[in-house]
C-alpha cells in the first residue's frame, strides 16, 4: 500500500509538472520511482527470462571472446584457461550454464566439449556458423593437389543391424589409408549404430573433437538427420 501511495504521488506530481512543460524530465523521475516499486526481469532475445551464469563461466565467456583476436603465441595457453575454468564447475552446474549461454557464444563449443567428454548430453546442437571444417589448418597442397585433412572421422554402424555393411567399408578405407606413403590424416571412427540418433551424436562428437573432415554416415535416415543438424 505504501508503495501504490507513492506510486499515486508520482503521477499526481507527473501532471501538475507536465502543464507546466516539464514533461521530459517528469518521465524520467517517473521512471525512476516506478524502478524503486517493482523488480524489472531481463529477458533474452527469445523472450525467456536471463539467468544468472557461474563467475567462472562469465571468466571463461571473456577468454572465449579474445580467442580469435589474442596473439598466436598465446593462443593455446588461452585455451587451457578456459578449459580449467571449466573444469571447475560440476556436472549440474555446466549443464544449466551450458543451456543459458546465448546462441552464437563462442564459449559454447568449449562447454559442448566438456558435456561431450563427461558423458553428458549437450542441451543443443552445436552451432554451424560458430564451427567450419575449414582447411585454414592444414599444410599447403603438394603439386598434384594433395592436401589431406589434419584429423579426419569416419561415422560408420559399428554397431546395429547395419553393421555387416559397415565393416567392408571400413576395411576398404584402411586398405587405401595405410597404401598412402605421404602425409596421413589422424583417423577416428565413430560409431552411429546405424539410427538417425547414433549418426547425431557421433558427428557431434566428431565435431568436439577437433575434426576438420567428415565422412559417413552410411545409411540413409543417417545421412538425413546429419543433414539437418548442420
Amino acid at each position: 500500500m505504501h508503495r501504490f501511495k507513492e506510486w499515486t504521488r508520482l503521477m499526481e506530481w507527473t501532471l501538475a509538472v507536465e502543464r507546466s512543460g516539464l514533461r521530459a524530465v517528469c518521465i524520467a523521475l517517473l521512471a525512476v520511482g516506478l524502478a524503486s516499486c517493482a523488480s524489472v526481469t531481463t529477458t533474452g532475445p527469445t523472450g525467456a527470462t536471463a539467468q544468472r551464469l557461474d563467475p567462472a563461466i562469465v571468466e571463461a565467456q571473456d577468454l572465449a571472446r579474445q580467442q580469435a583476436t589474442v596473439d598466436p603465441a598465446k593462443r593455446e595457453e588461452n585455451t587451457r584457461a578456459i578449459q580449467r575454468l571449466i573444469a571447475g564447475l560440476d556436472n549440474d552446474t555446466l549443464s544449466r550454464n551450458a543451456a543459458a549461454l546465448p546462441a552464437g557464444d563462442p564459449l559454447y563449443l568449449y562447454v559442448g566439449q566438456a558435456l561431450l567428454r563427461r558423458g553428458l548430453p549437450l542441451p543443443r546442437p552445436f552451432e554451424r556458423g560458430g564451427w567450419s571444417f575449414e582447411a585454414g589448418n592444414r599444410p599447403p597442397a603438394e603439386r598434384d593437389g594433395y592436401r589431406p585433412p589434419v584429423k579426419l572421422a569416419v561415422l560408420l554402424p559399428l554397431s546395429g543391424s547395419l553393421a555387416p555393411a559397415a565393416a567392408p567399408v571400413r576395411d576398404g578405407f584402411l586398405t587405401g589409408y595405410y597404401a598412402e606413403s605421404r602425409r596421413r590424416p589422424e583417423v577416428a571412427f565413430y560409431d552411429t549404430a546405424g539410427t538417425p540418433a547414433g549418426a547425431t551424436a557421433a558427428y557431434q562428437r566428431a565435431l568436439a573433437e577437433g575434426n576438420d573432415f567428415v565422412l559417413g554416415p552410411l545409411g540413409r535416415d543417417e545421412v538425413a538427420a546429419v543433414y539437418r543438424d548442420v
